[in-house]
């Protein structure tokens, strides 16, 4: 069962170990972007202003941004995507069968994979914080 379990999951694999790292950290660096993407509502880069232009903070708005009005539905929305991505690299070698790719392409492959799921992840759960907090604005 160990050996079962050693080459179907890659849990020990260095490329897949260096790829979650990877894209946890682009996916943390990208989500000030995606909620002033998503909700319009002025979030931006970590060295520029951040959160400064954000319509948290003006008192006339009646609508706020969901992501950083509730910090619920923004940690449960980043924690999703944070999970689907470490879901997607882990399981990719289970899926595909494939033991053989080099380390690089490797690394590639994971990244892709991660960050796929965690934009598809980030983009469902901000609508669904959109549609819950009745916000008059996302994306589409």
């Amino acid at each position: 069962m160990k050996q079962y379990m050693q080459n179907k999951y890659p849990l020990n694999n260095p490329s897949a170990m260096i790829a979650t790292g990877m894209a946890l950290v682009i996916a943390a660096i990208m989500v000030l972007p995606l909620c002033g993407l998503f909700f319009d509502c002025g979030c931006t880069w970590l060295w520029t202003e951040m959160d400064d232009n954000c319509n948290i903070h003006d008192l006339a708005k009646v609508h706020k941004c969901p992501w950083c009005m509730s910090i619920f539905s923004a940690m449960l929305s980043i924690g999703l995507s944070s999970s689907a991505t470490i879901w997607a690299i882990y399981h990719y070698r289970s899926f595909t069968g494939n033991n053989n790719t080099p380390d690089a392409v490797a690394i590639s492959i994971y990244c892709v994979l991660g960050l796929s799921a965690f934009f598809v992840i980030a983009f469902l759960t901000a609508w669904a914080s959109a549609f819950y907090q009745n916000y008059p604005y996302f994306l589409i």
